[in-house]
């Protein structure tokens, strides 16, 4: 009776083990499922979040990339204009340099026309002096017949001191308007190198 008792105690307590280690195996096999549940959620989550990284990442050079496209554009736009004003800028400073030059060329002009002009009437002066001169001169010989060969001679060097007189005026004349011609000319040489350094870019 004792061997069949314990031949049964022992079958009890083998089945029992039995069914304990199925049921550690399904407890096993479960939380493994579990595990591999929570990992397989946490690397979703892991790929999920790298690919929102990504996708902001690339996002964010898309932005740099247009910021980028759109400042050159911008850039290039303020060069053109920046360009244009300058010929612009140029042509305008050009003209008015080219006006101002012959407004001053036709003051010269005239001014050397006017000095022209007055010596033409200041040889026609002398010519019309000299005229009277030798012909008073002529009346007073033909009137002096008695006239000696020194009154003569005293008229000739007379005649010459009077020519001599009426040049010399004529050369005073003419060197006051040389000098005249002169400073103007330096005048608006001054004035258009003035000009041509206000119009050069700072």
């Amino acid at each position: 009776m004792d061997m069949i008792r314990k031949k049964k105690m022992r079958e009890i307590a083998s089945m029992q083990a039995a069914r304990l280690k199925k049921q550690q195996q399904q407890l096993d096999e479960i939380n493994d499922d579990k595990i591999k549940d929570k990992e397989r959620a946490r690397k979703e989550s892991r790929d999920k979040a790298s690919a929102q990284v990504n996708k902001g990442m690339e996002h964010l050079d898309k932005l740099e990339s247009d910021r980028t496209n759109l400042e050159g554009i911008v850039l290039a736009g303020w060069k053109e204009k920046i360009v244009e004003f300058e010929q612009h800028m140029s042509e305008l400073q050009k003209k008015e340099l080219d006006a101002l030059k012959l407004e001053h060329e036709g003051v010269i002009e005239k001014m050397m026309n006017d000095i022209r002009e007055e010596n033409n009437a200041d040889r026609l002066k002398l010519t019309e002096a000299l005229n009277e001169v030798g012909n008073e001169k002529k009346r007073k010989l033909d009137d002096s017949e008695d006239g000696t060969a020194e009154e003569k001679e005293m008229q000739s060097v007379v005649k010459q001191k009077e020519l001599k007189t009426i040049m010399e005026e004529m050369n005073d004349l003419n060197k006051t308007k040389g000098q005249m011609v002169w400073l103007l000319k330096q005048v608006i040489t001054a004035e258009l190198m003035k000009k041509k350094k206000k119009s050069k870019p700072e």
